[in-house]
């Protein structure tokens, strides 16, 4: 570690000092922060280290993607409605007229029309250019409203986490919480691609993407809480079953999956590679409770027995090994099954994932091989598997 590079406990503190003391008017504050999350988590080099540097568009994406299951209808068909997710009065007014939730849902609807079936967010992807506007639209409120406010605590703007590259170029590197955001022309050039003088880097602080990667399955599901918490208050509920709606039911139905998988794997199972039978599981290779994530990638068909053992745990390395060959030598398979069914390969994503979480494992960490067999980590042996 160098110096002044922040200790990971030092920047969980800060973050929770941040839901704790900050100014929420609505949920955007914590959507960046689990944007940022995972986008470190996912952005994992082969040394082990995140980037440090994102950018706007990248959390733009991250968060339609957060809240495209918040723009189902919640309750009963006859008293259903979108969930509020900001403050009574001129903000609320904002949200309905024109906020993140509402463009989500106007988009949302926009493909429903199209296509009544389920509308995933793979399906969002492919139509083009109306889901490029949606990013763009979404991708402005960000730089407009929480990305400068998100550090503030009283009248002071912190920058804890991370420095914002178009503040730094307009007051000569110096932070100042009341800034005006950039003309929104300068954003739309950028967003066109043609000349501008706006920076979509954000920079985060030493210290912080590292902290982000390692404490994601901490911070994560904390910083959900606050947020459900935060939507059952604007919205007078007394239902346990807010979080669930908002967060637990991103999986999609993987049934337009699991044949191609099977033939994919020629009829066995990824694990114990014994013949599957009609009872036949899609099992999320990383764990979704690590990070919830239905990229074709981290996807394989299992039977039923492996994939009640493996559970939550991470998979043992010849199972790693495995997964990252299919990646590499079934690549354009996966490509033509993610095509065929409009489904989401994140084969880079889950691979930054990968090694976020297995280059930071203890040693001697149990890794799971089968039934309730277990194996000791490997440091330099994942190293090299997660190298490629």
């Amino acid at each position: 570690m160098t110096r002044g590079e922040a200790l990971p406990v030092d920047v969980a503190e800060r973050v929770l000092r941040l839901l704790d003391e900050g100014r929420y008017s609505a949920t955007y504050k914590q959507a960046v922060l689990v944007a940022l999350l995972d986008l470190c988590l996912e952005s994992t080099e082969r040394d082990g280290s995140p980037r440090d540097t994102l950018t706007t568009r990248q959390v733009a994406e991250k968060v339609v993607a957060l809240y495209w299951p918040h723009t189902r209808i919640w309750g009963t068909e006859a008293g259903g409605r979108i969930l509020v997710q900001s403050a009574s009065g001129a903000r609320a007014a904002v949200e309905r007229g024109g906020g993140i939730v509402a463009k989500i849902r106007a988009f949302r609807e926009a493909l429903e029309q199209r296509s009544p079936a389920t509308t995933t967010l793979a399906l969002a992807h492919a139509a083009q250019p109306a889901y490029r506007r949606l990013l763009d639209d979404v991708e402005w409120t960000l730089i407009a409203m929480p990305l400068p406010k998100l550090q503030r605590i009283g009248d002071q703007n912190l920058e804890w986490l991370y420095r914002i590259a178009w503040r730094d170029a307009e007051e000569g590197g110096r932070a100042h919480a009341d800034k005006p955001v950039p003309r929104r022309g300068q954003v739309a050039a950028y967003q066109r691609g043609a000349p501008s003088d706006f920076d979509n880097r954000i920079h985060l602080k030493p210290g912080v993407a590292t902290a982000f990667a390692r404490l994601h399955s901490l911070l994560r599901p904390y910083i959900l809480r606050h947020w459900a918490a935060q939507v059952v208050r604007m919205n007078r509920l007394h239902d346990d079953d807010v979080s669930a709606f908002l967060f637990e039911q991103e999986r999609e139905d993987t049934r337009a999956v699991r044949r191609p998988l099977v033939e994919l794997q020629h009829g066995r199972c990824f694990y114990c590679e014994s013949r599957l039978t009609a009872d036949v599981h899609v099992d999320h290779f990383i764990p979704w409770a690590r990070h919830p994530d239905n990229g074709l990638h981290n996807l394989v068909a299992a039977d039923a027995r492996c994939n009640s053992a493996k559970r939550d745990y991470l998979a043992s390395l010849p199972h790693l090994e495995r997964w990252r060959a299919r990646s590499t030598h079934a690549r354009e398979v996966l490509e033509r099954i993610a095509a065929d069914e409009r489904w989401d390969t994140g084969e880079a994503r889950m691979l930054g994932v990968a090694r976020a979480i297995y280059l930071s494992l203890p040693d001697e960490m149990p890794l799971w091989v089968h039934g309730k067999a277990f194996e000791p980590s490997d440091a330099a042996r994942l190293r090299l598997a997660l190298s490629a």
